[in-house]
């Protein structure tokens, strides 16, 4: 199974761009960067050009790939494989608290498949 990791980086964070380097080379993964630095607007932009970004990448990986996405708000302390964690999922995103607890999108796994593709493509265009 493919799995590439992919960095969005809206602040000069290179600790953190680092830290996301090492977990992919640790665990065999591809890593790519989206830098955000240059776009200087209102949140909706920047959430576009993220899913954007996320869509053509899974576009680039073999169907069924995985691709895990990082924001700096985020550090990978303990690294771990995401293929069981998506394991029957065709997208995971972390939770606070549990199943009942609040979503954070600093880390999200999606799984290269027509739905999930279909799924990002609504998203944009709405």
């Amino acid at each position: 199974m493919t799995t590439r990791c992919l960095s969005f980086i809206q602040f000069d964070t290179p600790q953190v761009l680092n830290n996301r380097r090492h977990y992919a080379a640790l665990l065999g993964y591809t890593h790519d960067t989206v830098s955000l630095i240059a776009i200087q607007s209102q949140a909706h932009r920047l959430l576009l050009n993220k899913y954007e970004a996320i869509l053509h990448h899974l576009r680039g990986l073999p169907d069924m790939g995985s691709l895990v996405c990082f924001t700096e708000d985020c550090l990978v302390l303990n690294p771990h494989h995401v293929e069981p964690m998506i394991e029957g999922r065709q997208h995971l995103l972390m939770a606070v608290g549990g199943n009942m607890g609040k979503y954070q999108t600093a880390v999200q796994i999606w799984r290269n498949t027509p739905d999930v593709r279909q799924l990002i493509t609504r998203c944009i265009e709405h």
